[in-house]
């Protein structure tokens, strides 16, 4: 595969998001930030490589990654008090942020429907 290294590469980013994040200012916005720049690389990277092999999978992992980047953002906002300061409630970015966690499965089952209706797939 062209890409064989990338698992490793997503193992260590989950490793830092899961557990070194810890030790980055604990408790404060500079802790979801570095972890928001983390991710917003990783993101990145994935869009260039498209280490999958299919352009679907692909499009899923891309959505869950900009999903984990929005999440990160709305930890930001709710971790400064930007929201209530601003006069938004938290409510609605509670549902946004469900809302956001749907989205990937949504997309998921959407494309098992659509590649079954399609028939079964041919073989070169």
């Amino acid at each position: 595969p062209r890409c064989w290294w990338w698992e490793l590469f997503d193992i260590a980013r989950k490793i830092f998001l899961l557990s070194i994040i810890i030790f980055v200012a604990p408790g404060t916005t500079s802790q979801v930030l570095t972890a928001l720049l983390l991710q917003a690389c990783y993101t990145f990277l994935t869009a260039i490589f498209a280490p999958y092999e299919t352009d679907t999978d692909d499009f899923v992992a891309h959505l869950c990654n900009i999903c984990l980047c929005l999440q990160l953002v709305a930890g930001v906002v709710l971790s400064s008090n930007i929201g209530t300061s601003d006069g938004y409630d938290n409510t609605s970015f509670t549902n946004v942020l469900v809302l956001m966690n749907i989205l990937p499965f949504a997309f998921l089952i959407l494309s098992i429907i659509a590649l079954s209706l399609s028939g079964p797939a041919k073989i070169a």
